[in-house]
């Protein structure tokens, strides 16, 4: 009787372990996710030079003035250099939105991971 208890308590400890774990990776992902975000906006915010309160997910190129194609290369170039990733000539035509650049970015970065 007594090793299954001992049977039962280490599954529990390799269960508790488990979900420990899981917690921390969940906590990790949350962080690097809002940090990746709040990355994102800066960069947006510099190159377009748009205020906290315009910015949004939904702002595309065509809607917004200040986004022209020079501004557009200076993104690209700078969410290339902060991120440390090489957007691919068609992934530069697809980052025609924030939303988008942001899961062009998400992606990149998840393969690089």
């Amino acid at each position: 009787i007594k090793s299954r208890y001992l049977i039962f308590f280490i599954y529990c400890f390799k269960c508790n372990l488990v979900f420990i774990f899981t917690k921390i990776v969940y906590k990790f992902f949350v962080i690097f996710h809002m940090k990746l975000e709040r990355d994102y906006n800066n960069i947006f915010k510099k190159i377009l030079k748009i205020n906290s309160h315009k910015l949004n997910k939904n702002i595309q190129m065509y809607d917004e003035k200040k986004w022209d194609s020079l501004r557009h290369l200076t993104l690209i170039s700078e969410i290339e250099n902060f991120f440390g990733i090489k957007l691919s000539s068609t992934e530069i035509l697809k980052f025609n939105s924030y939303k988008i650049g942001l899961d062009i970015v998400k992606k990149k970065l998840s393969k690089n991971i």
